[in-house]
């Protein structure tokens, strides 16, 4: 049952990324190992980020029809990167093709405190200068 098993995975943390990691166009396992390198290595999120791996997951084709359909509301060739903050899905297409940028500019923590709605803890990672 793909319903329930989103439902139990969305209860795991507010903060939940489902990806792919073998499956997809190497754009695509591009934009799943960049959302979530941006979100490891360049974000503190508290409660802890859960990453769930689809092509790990034993019902993951179906739940990612599930999630497309129900969740995104779409029928469409919608890749992963699925982000969910609070239940809700984050990530548009706008926002995949301008990751960096928004990043860069502050709006990308924005964007995700907004979604966190007080409920989750969104800080950017200052990284060591070479100076």
């Amino acid at each position: 049952n793909p319903m329930k098993h989103l439902h139990q995975i969305l209860n795991t943390s507010p903060v939940v990324l489902f990806l792919n990691s073998k499956k997809g166009s190497p754009d695509e396992l591009y934009q799943n190992n960049l959302l979530k390198n941006f979100l490891t290595v360049n974000y503190e999120i508290s409660p802890t980020l859960a990453i769930v791996d689809l092509n790990k997951h034993e019902n993951g084709g179906l739940l990612q029809d599930y999630i497309k359909q129900y969740k995104l509301n779409r029928n469409d060739n919608t890749n992963l990167p699925y982000l969910f903050i609070n239940s809700r899905s984050v990530l548009d297409t706008d926002l995949k093709d301008h990751l960096t940028q928004y990043h860069h500019s502050g709006e990308l923590l924005q964007r995700f405190k907004n979604f966190a709605d007080g409920k989750v803890s969104f800080n950017k990672i200052d990284l060591p200068s070479n100076n």
